[in-house]
């Protein structure tokens, strides 16, 4: 709490009782609470770079979601429970035709996968290339139609998507009129 607090002195505060200050602090908790102190950290100062309002609770947590996505995912997941899942004595056996139907699917995955770039080797400027390659050319586009065009992986949303782009340099931006931004794909040296 105490990194939102610091966030949120960058921006004026109208005066309110304890209490009031007290149930905000509870709902910022609560929105929060799920993702560890590093990645709230990391939202507050990209969020501090990057905007020039004052923050909402929906905002940082789309940006700790971006941070953190994996973990988000392993939550829900967790979440969900052994309900969803059959119990080991409830399945039915499996017959050794099919096990070994299974085993050669596995072992042709396994040879699909080696041949091609291992996914965890990329970095995030290797996906934001990928992005940027199946991006029109010439087309000046607002967020959501930039973000439409864009194939992103699991966990990065419309934020982290543009952010990226921008960051290394693939996107071009213009302010138009009402303040909001547009963006044109780059010819990028290889």
């Amino acid at each position: 709490m105490a990194r939102i607090m610091t966030l949120l002195s960058h921006f004026y505060v109208s005066p309110m009782t304890p209490g009031e200050a007290e149930a905000i602090a509870t709902d910022w908790a609560k929105a929060l609470g799920a993702f560890p102190q590093w990645a709230v950290s990391e939202a507050c100062d990209e969020y501090l770079r990057t905007q020039k309002r004052k923050p909402t609770i929906a905002a940082i947590v789309e940006l700790c979601e971006g941070q953190f996505w994996v973990v988000d995912f392993t939550r829900r997941k967790a979440m969900r429970g052994p309900q969803s899942r059959r119990r080991h004595e409830e399945r039915e056996p499996i017959s050794e035709d099919a096990r070994e139907s299974m085993r050669k699917r596995l072992s042709d995955l396994h040879k699909d996968l080696s041949e091609k770039v291992d996914a965890s080797n990329l970095t995030r400027l290797d996906v934001a290339r990928s992005i940027w390659a199946g991006l029109p050319d010439d087309k000046w586009m607002n967020c959501a139609e930039l973000y439409e065009h864009a194939k992103t992986p699991p966990g990065w949303n419309r934020r982290v998507t543009i952010l990226s782009l921008v960051k290394f340099g693939l996107v071009e931006s213009e302010v138009i009129s009402g303040g909001q931004k547009i963006y044109r794909k780059k010819e990028v040296a290889a």
